[in-house]
């Protein structure tokens, strides 16, 4: 149903607007879309494609009236149309690398915070929480690997890249900003695990 497609479109574009690293899971979402069913062919697909898109875009609207309602919090100050598309962009933020605030090597910068992140989920998972998402990674290996590839394609562009991209050195204030990020590698473990777990019952089921 491509009524389908123009919500993931309509979702894509309000995680957009909440926080613009949502765009790494945009290479997942096409592949899997392209693997998964033809697309329809015609303009009018893609211009529904393109509005549903900018309907999730629409919380950035808020901006300009907040700023002229004189909002106590107002550090972009959308005002003009210049300051605005800056808003838009987050410029000022950096929100797809943080190297004007930071620096260093970017490779021990990534490893300093995979380590992070690994000590992290050893810490919350423990031992058998990577038996069974590993159980549920084999099962997906033989049963829907197109699955498979676009979740292990958005673990990597949302992990290793983004930490590549971002720069960030493991100082406690930028440890924080990086965590926000760590969302998307648990959502692909929880995944595994849950097919891992589902599989699991099963085998148990048979016996």
């Amino acid at each position: 149903d491509v009524r389908l497609i123009w919500g993931m479109a309509f979702l894509f574009g309000l995680g957009v607007a909440h926080l613009h690293t949502i765009i790494l899971i945009g290479p997942s979402l096409v592949w899997l879309i392209l693997h998964k069913r033809p697309l329809p062919h015609g303009l009018a697909f893609w211009v529904r494609l393109v509005f549903a898109l900018g309907l999730g875009l629409l919380p950035y609207l808020y901006l300009p009236w907040a700023t002229a309602h004189h909002s106590p919090m107002n550090q972009t100050d959308p005002s003009t149309w210049s300051r605005f598309l800056e808003a838009f962009f987050r410029s000022r933020e950096g929100t797809l690398t943080l190297s004007r605030y930071a620096g260093g090597s970017r490779w021990i910068n990534m490893v300093a915070h995979t380590k992070i992140l690994i000590s992290t989920l050893i810490f919350d998972q423990k031992c058998i929480g990577f038996i069974i998402a590993s159980l549920g990674v084999w099962r997906l290996w033989l049963r829907d690997r197109v699955l498979l590839l676009g979740l292990l394609f958005y673990l990597i562009l949302n992990l290793p890249f983004f930490l590549w991209l971002a720069n960030a050195p493991p100082t406690p204030i930028f440890i924080q900003v990086i965590q926000k990020q760590y969302g998307g590698p648990l959502a692909v473990l929880a995944i595994f695990s849950a097919i891992g777990f589902s599989q699991f019952l099963q085998t148990l089921h048979r016996f």
